[in-house]
């Protein structure tokens, strides 16, 4: 509370933190390190995700895209992997 005892006035960037730390949370909760991010454009999520490493082991999504990095470094090297 502020000193005239009205509530605090939460900002959208403190909103959008709220959000990314819930796919934080979330991370944390498949036993990943909890890593999360809220993409915004003009005020507007426009995306949202967490670290995944250890809830895509050995699903097939994970390997599909090993195999695309590996394909990618051996014809072009490794800078053109990163990102």
């Amino acid at each position: 509370m502020t000193e005239d005892g009205a509530l605090p006035r939460v900002t959208d960037d403190e909103r959008h933190m709220d959000g990314a730390l819930a796919e934080a949370r979330a991370a944390a909760g498949h036993g990943d390190v909890p890593i999360g991010a809220v993409v915004v454009r003009d005020g507007t999520v426009i995306s949202r995700g967490r670290n995944r490493r250890e809830a895509d082991v050995g699903s097939r999504r994970a390997e599909v895209e090993r195999l695309l990095a590996e394909f990618f470094a051996e014809r072009r090297g490794p800078r053109d992997v990163e990102g």
